[in-house]
């Protein structure tokens, strides 16, 4: 990530991101690179995403596979069987699919997503106190 003149690192959660004293950027490879002024920082946003399908289908599936189980015949405690992997298979992916994110939304533009799994609560508020310092020093200067 190329700095401007006069612009100085802050602090980094990821290896994708940067705070400066002028702005926050994530860059993803060639592909995606975005960066917002903190000027223009209207909110931050901390947040799990999860996909409840996921456990839907899960729970649904595990249902429906013991229901056949009782039936008793082969078949259907074969499909039953079946059912009931895929019914776990499901829920599994519903937790390791779970997302902590911080976004960041400016006042018009694209908001900005750092993916923070496995960094402690500390230190997304640790982060996000820095952005807020910075946008207040920037707005004070």
């Amino acid at each position: 990530m190329t700095l401007l003149e006069n612009e100085e690192k802050l602090d980094s959660l990821t290896k994708s991101d940067l705070l400066t004293n002028y702005r926050i950027m994530k860059e993803s490879g060639n592909s995606y690179k975005i960066s917002i002024f903190l000027e223009k920082i209207s909110s931050i946003v901390v947040y799990y995403e999860t996909k409840p399908l996921y456990l839907l289908l899960g729970i649904v599936s595990i249902i429906a596979g013991l229901i056949m189980f009782g039936v008793g015949e082969e078949l259907f405690q074969r499909i039953s069987l079946f059912t009931f992997v895929i019914g776990v298979i499901f829920i599994i992916n519903y937790f390791l699919t779970k997302k902590h994110v911080i976004t960041i939304s400016p006042d018009g533009g694209k908001n900005l997503n750092i993916e923070v799994k496995g960094t402690s609560k500390e230190r997304i508020e640790e982060f996000i106190t820095n952005i807020q310092r910075a946008k207040q020093a920037k707005n004070v200067n």
